[in-house]
């Protein structure tokens, strides 16, 4: 399977590059200011540059970790963030519609929900709750415009919620999602074993992205 992995040079980019390497075809990608070596620099812009780059791709694994350096050349890294995580990932997914990719993995995060008590059982079937701070919004603008695309049947969608994830968890999670994807847009809380485990990671561990989770 030929593999698309964005912001391919941010930490977990770099895991996923390497991890799912050893059994997928990789192409790895990043803005401008990210890229060098063997990552193709994209600006995920509305043009032919974005489309040839998921021609031929089977998968889009979107890491969405917008580069500080390219943060920066906004001038408001927060104006950044909302442009990145809404206008270029709809880029991105429109491209990929029209080059024929079936199925895209968007790897958002927990902390949509760190204002809820810990004491309550967050579920997948609860709707994110964000602050207005950008760390954290950014994510849900990922996920809306993520899910607007699987919603209109345009292409397949699986949203990884991530906390702590270890190396190998993270692997293992997107190596599994990639194998099977959802008839439209599915939903996954990932959060490695540990004393400090908040969310129900069940869902995900009967889906077998995880090797055991908690009832």
């Amino acid at each position: 399977m030929k593999i698309l992995i964005t912001s391919s040079a941010s930490e977990v980019g770099r895991i996923l590059v390497e991890g799912l390497g050893e059994a997928h075809q990789v192409v790895a990608t990043d803005f401008p200011g990210g890229a060098g070596g063997d990552v193709v620099a994209c600006s995920l812009d509305a043009d032919d540059a974005t489309e040839a780059l998921v021609a031929g791709v089977d998968a889009i694994v979107h890491v969405a970790d917008l580069p500080v350096t390219a943060a920066e050349a906004f001038g408001r890294v927060d104006n950044a963030q909302v442009d990145f995580h809404s206008r270029c990932t709809y880029n991105l997914l429109k491209a990929a519609v029209g080059e024929g990719v079936e199925h895209v993995i968007y790897l958002s995060s927990l902390a949509l929900f760190a204002s809820c008590d810990p004491a309550w059982d967050v579920t997948e079937r609860w709707a994110p709750q964000p602050s207005t701070d950008i760390d954290t919004l950014k994510h849900a603008i990922g996920e809306f415009t993520c899910r607007e695309f699987a919603r209109e049947r345009q292409i397949k969608v699986t949203c990884l919620r991530t906390g702590e994830l270890n190396r190998d968890d993270l692997i293992r999670a997107v190596f599994k999602a990639l194998s099977s994807p959802p008839s439209e847009w599915e939903v996954y809380h990932l959060e490695s074993d540990g004393d400090g485990r908040r969310f129900d990671i069940s869902k995900a561990a009967g889906a077998g992205l995880f090797n055991g989770g908690r009832p």
